[in-house]
């Protein structure tokens, strides 16, 4: 991961980390998916550091914040790569990688909702991990278009995403209307982007 952010996630990068570990180029080829395996290594090595913010959850009152809190923290770990992101999310949107970008995305959902020690049982446990993962998906595109200072308008941004979410509440019409607006919101700025779905 060390070159990523100069070389963005590219069999470059991986080369040059193999050579930094004293293996030869050669090694990519144990990444038979190329850049994406090194996207998913990002994706889960981020998601199972979400557990060195466990302590800090009991500080927080509430779940709701503990929620934001990993939010936060998950998408901050994608700012030493922010302006190759945007190129990272175009590879998981490729059809041969949407299954496993989608897996990868509940079980950051479930992660969270495991952490902050969720204990529904019934419809509501999908439709919790359904509307994190849409919140958590569009503010992590909104970020790699955010200019402003520290992504403040990221952290507003997911804020009112939360807000959202909270104020519908677990009703699953409101909960599918909600979430279709999203992937729609979501494919208008791949769109924007040239990126065809």
């Amino acid at each position: 991961m060390h070159h990523v952010p100069e070389q963005g996630f590219t069999i470059a990068a991986i080369e040059r980390g193999a050579t930094d570990s004293g293996h030869l180029e050669i090694t990519r080829n144990l990444f038979t998916r190329g850049s994406f395996d090194l996207i998913r290594f990002h994706l889960y090595r981020e998601r199972m550091n979400l557990h060195n913010y466990k302590s800090e959850l009991e500080a927080e009152k509430g779940v709701g914040k503990k929620i934001r809190h990993l939010c936060y923290q998950r998408l901050r770990a994608n700012q030493p790569y922010i302006d190759h992101w945007q190129d990272a999310l175009a590879v998981m949107s490729m059809p041969a990688n949407v299954p496993a970008s989608l897996q990868e995305l509940h079980d950051l959902s479930d992660e969270m909702w495991h952490l902050v020690d969720d204990q529904s049982a019934d419809m509501a446990w999908y439709t919790k991990r359904m509307s994190l993962s849409t919140v958590y998906a569009s503010t992590d595109m909104f970020m790699t278009q955010d200019k402003s200072e520290n992504f403040q308008n990221t952290w507003e941004f997911l804020d009112r995403r939360l807000n959202e979410v909270h104020t519908i509440g677990s009703s699953i019409g409101e909960i599918t209307q909600f979430v279709g607006f999203q992937l729609w919101q979501a494919g208008n700025i791949l769109a924007s982007k040239g990126i065809k779905l």
